[in-house]
């Protein structure tokens, strides 16, 4: 049958009385569109037939490009998604910058810091002498203080001064001591001295 039945409201099929195995199928259709119809049920007024609208005539159009009984024609199949790439960063990418000091607590009388690594999304809740991994590298909390707001943390051969809000790429290395200020001629530095102020920095690995 070609598919020009439409608007099928109902399809009973009953076990046949008749012909064991078969079913008798009662089909209740609400609109009938066949080959080459081009009216409608045009209403009339005062005995008169008007012309179809331009709406009859779109619903004409709808009802007859349908295919309800035509035969089956199953979905095509949907490609699988590619498959999910881990986001590498770039290689000049430092996630120190990333990984923030965003409070300093005290728990049962301890002082505790609170880390935010951000770029793996996590938070660590340490206390004095506990560990976490910064990327490849081992960190330890070293020691933390209240009142300078600040704490410091063994990481890569060195210890590194935190301060609260502050990401541990933007740490202060404690292996540089500030030993003076000299002036321009490297002359310790008095109120009577001129020229430009020099801080005299020393290193100890």
């Amino acid at each position: 049958m070609k598919p020009h039945l439409h608007l099928i409201q109902r399809v009973s099929p009953t076990p046949s009385t008749r012909n064991p195995g078969e079913f008798d199928v009662t089909i209740r259709i609400e609109a009938l569109a066949l080959p080459k119809v081009q009216t409608v049920n045009i209403p009339s007024i005062d005995g008169e037939t008007t012309a179809a609208t331009d709406e009859e005539t779109q619903m004409l159009t709808a009802i007859q490009n349908r295919a309800i009984l035509s035969a089956y024609q199953p979905p095509r199949p949907i490609p699988p998604a590619p498959p999910e790439v881990e986001p590498t960063p770039p290689p000049d990418f430092d996630d120190s910058y990333y990984c923030v000091v965003n409070a300093i607590v005290e728990v049962d009388g301890r002082p505790q810091c609170w880390i935010d690594y951000r770029t793996e999304g996590k938070r660590f809740y340490l206390f004095e002498g506990e560990a976490f991994r910064l990327g490849e590298v081992n960190c330890t909390v070293k020691k933390i203080e209240m009142q300078a707001k600040r704490v410091q943390i063994a990481a890569a051969g060195g210890i590194f001064a935190v301060r609260l809000g502050k990401s541990i790429g933007q740490a202060d290395d404690l292996r540089y001591f500030l030993t003076g200020i000299v002036d321009a001629d490297g002359k310790d530095w008095t109120p009577d001295s001129t020229g430009e102020l020099h801080c005299v920095v020393v290193y100890d690995p």
